[in-house]
């Protein structure tokens, strides 16, 4: 897109780029297709009076801790964004929901106490792992990966999710198919 500059305007391209390989990926999604009953769907046009509060791992987050515990007192669901689950827990804050990711094999660290787990299908197997199945919703982000192993699947629900590259962007959608129209981001400082 174009950007400005001192003395005029100029381009700037942007690239996305995985920190994971593309055969471990593939490898990944492969397993957690197979381990997960559940596979994220929403009811098209769906919409709930509910306020969906989206935390994620920024410095703000610190400052903010009474505010998100006066949210969760008054019904509204508190969905932490990877590590941010901990953290919260710290605080004496059980979230409702726990979306992850991140493909990478340390962030099975990440888990913690969650009334459900919103895991994308690209997470390591050792994710998988440490989420009680029963509570395991698999979401598939839009990627060109994701979409090459999930074509052929028409037993269960496929909904590839897109917006951004980021799980804090992806957690938006999520929340906003789930019927959710109040969204409050917390942590989201980047």
């Amino acid at each position: 897109g174009e950007v400005w500059k001192k003395g005029g305007m100029s381009r700037s391209e942007l690239t996305a780029v995985c920190n994971t390989a593309t055969d471990q990926l593939r490898s990944n999604i492969q397993h957690s297709c197979g381990v997960v009953p559940t596979w994220f769907d929403f009811e098209d046009g769906a919409v709930n009076d509910g306020h969906c509060v989206i935390v994620g791992g920024g410095p703000s987050l610190a400052s903010k801790i009474d505010e998100i515990r006066w949210r969760q007192s008054l019904g509204q669901k508190v969905w932490a964004l990877n590590n941010t689950a901990k953290f919260l827990r710290s605080h004496g804050i059980v979230v409702d929901a726990q979306v992850m990711l991140d493909a990478r094999r340390e962030n099975a660290d990440f888990i913690a106490d969650a009334g459900k787990y919103l895991i994308a299908s690209q997470c390591h197997p050792d994710v998988f792992l440490r989420v009680p199945t029963a509570r395991t919703i698999l979401w598939h982000p839009h990627t060109e990966v994701v979409e090459e192993v999930v074509k052929d699947v028409n037993d269960k629900p496929v909904h590839l999710i897109g917006g951004g590259t980021t799980v804090g962007i992806l957690a938006t959608s999520l929340a906003f198919l789930t019927g959710f129209r109040k969204i409050h981001l917390y942590g989201f400082d980047s």
